[in-house]
């Protein structure tokens, strides 16, 4: 994989800034503070500008200066005299004679503003006190490189100049870095140094500050031949999908080497998603040592998918169409009711509940709907109903006669905004109606300690209306002014569906009759009938 270094380029001339707001008492304002260092100049004098405002004035500057850090104990303070402008809007400036020996390279200075109401405030600046390296004949063998043809050796020498006026002097054993600190090789006596850069571009010779010499570096003169690449990708995630679903893409970057086509790899390729001024970038990951490369991503947004292979100082630059994606928000259905379940042999359902889109579950309003049903829940799904949503989202659907136990679900086809959906399966439990017919107490009214009659016919209801033999059928009394039923007895249709029960008169009355139903039939009305007994 090639990757790209950088490094530090020293400046004959240093000029620093820095910015403290004042502390909460001061009312000096835009306070700035710099140093001007001229590193070649003889007297090594840095200039120490600072420039404040001031409601109440300015009435004194002064600086201590620290090393190594701003934590260091300072070894020098200088006062400031006011050049330009006014205690209220000035400038102020000093000069000092920097000591390299003792203090080389980073110098701190911590100004003090003081104004007239009483308050100070500070702010601080360095400036670098070091002698100019720089590296000079730089030679290169060979001057041309390409992907196949990558090595390169660097000759170089690393020079210093203390001043303006000095020649420049070699700096012996000093370790130089190559291709911004890839590796290190040390310089000999005179200061010359050799080392071979692999499969790097820009190749570069760089010195790091060192003593009381400064840091320098410098591009060396390689040029690279580039290869073109063939790019290949595709979309393999099928669409649409809903927003922050995984894609995937596939695909892979190969070169026209000396050997012909071969794989490209540790590329970075990013994906582009849309077009014009509405585009995406997704960083992608790098191709594999085979040139291969299968990467994902979070889709948010609907347009064309471009895959880009770039960056690489060897290769020229690629891209290639990999589909389209097509997002949408996704939908969910909440409150998902099936009624009457168990349902009743014949008869249609009624499904209830609400689309919306996610997040928050937004209404999604005049959406078409379909309900389906399958014996197991698996195969065999068949439309048995429609509807739309309404303003809110709700929707009510009503089915076929159901016929058969099974699973019933609601399916939305989906949109142009919005992804298709089907809620998961209801079962319903479908059994036969039943009810009593004819139900009658008597004779009524009847005289206290004489005989009372109850009896009815059960019917259930299949294709069609029919007795109901052999069923349990019970039987309450709730006296009158009671709000309690009692069960007084429990009898078995005939064959026509006909029970009846005799019981002695002892009280005025209500009398019920009930069927409670099985796996197979619902339970059956509750008729009732009063007696007065006399």
């Amino acid at each position: 994989m090639h990757r790209k270094s950088s490094f530090l380029v020293a400046a004959v001339l240093v000029t620093s800034t820095a910015f403290v707001p004042a502390a909460a008492r001061a009312d000096a304002t835009d306070i700035k503070l710099t140093a001007t260092l001229d590193r070649l100049a003889p007297d090594r004098v840095v200039v120490l500008t600072l420039t404040a405002k001031s409601a109440s004035g300015v009435t004194d500057v002064t600086a201590s200066l620290h090393y190594p850090t701003t934590a260091g104990a300072a070894y020098d303070t200088v006062r400031f005299t006011r050049v330009a402008g006014t205690d209220h809007d000035g400038t102020w400036q000093a000069e000092y004679h920097t000591d390299i020996v003792r203090h080389p390279r980073a110098n701190y200075v911590n100004a003090q503003v003081k104004t007239a109401d009483g308050a100070t405030a500070s702010t601080w600046v360095n400036f670098n006190d070091c002698y100019e390296t720089s590296i000079t004949d730089l030679v290169t063998e060979p001057s041309v490189i390409d992907a196949d043809h990558s090595d390169v050796t660097v000759h170089g020498r690393l020079m210093v100049q203390k001043s303006r006026e000095a020649t420049p002097e070699p700096v012996p054993d000093a370790h130089i870095n190559g291709d911004g600190g890839a590796f290190t090789t040390q310089a000999g006596p005179d200061g010359s140094f050799t080392f071979t850069s692999q499969g790097r571009f820009p190749v570069t010779a760089s010195y790091v500050a060192d003593g009381q010499n400064c840091a320098t570096g410098q591009v060396t003169g390689v040029t690279v031949a580039k290869q073109a690449t063939e790019l290949s990708a595709r979309l393999t995630t099928p669409q649409p999908v809903a927003t922050g679903t995984d894609v995937t893409v596939q695909g892979t970057l190969l070169r026209h080497g000396a050997a012909g086509l071969v794989p490209a790899p540790g590329v970075q390729l990013t994906a582009v998603v849309g077009s014009g001024t509405t585009v995406e970038n997704v960083p992608l990951g790098p191709t594999a040592a085979d040139g291969t490369f299968t990467s994902h991503f979070a889709a948010d947004r609907t347009g064309p998918l471009t895959v880009v292979a770039s960056g690489d100082p060897f290769l020229e630059d690629a891209r290639t169409a990999a589909g389209t994606l097509d997002v949408r928000r996704a939908s969910v259905i909440n409150d998902l009711k099936l009624t009457p379940n168990p349902g009743r042999y014949g008869q249609a359902l009624s499904i209830s509940g609400r689309l919306g889109s996610l997040p928050g579950a937004l209404a999604i309003e005049g959406a078409p709907l379909v309900a389906e049903f399958s014996p197991n829940g698996k195969t065999g799904w068949a439309a048995a109903g429609s509807g739309k949503t309404t303003s809110n989202g709700l929707f009510r659907l009503t089915t076929g006669a159901a016929k058969q136990d099974g699973y019933w679900r609601v399916r939305y086809p989906g949109s142009s905004a919005y992804m298709a959906l089907t809620s998961n399966p209801v079962y319903v439990d479908v059994r036969y109606g039943t009810s009593i017919a004819g139900f009658n107490a008597s004779p009524e009214p009847v005289a206290k300690g004489k005989t009372i009659t109850v009896k009815g016919q059960l019917f259930r209801y299949l294709d069609k209306k029919l007795p109901g033999p052999g069923a349990s059928v019970y039987l309450y009394f709730q006296s009158k002014g009671s709000g309690t039923w009692t069960q007084v007895a429990v009898v078995k249709t005939a064959s026509s569906g006909w029970f009846s029960k005799t019981f002695k008169a002892s009280k005025d009355g209500t009398w019920m009759a009930a069927y409670k139903g099985s796996s197979v039939y619902l339970a059956s009305n509750k008729p009732t009938d009063y007696v007065d007994v006399r």
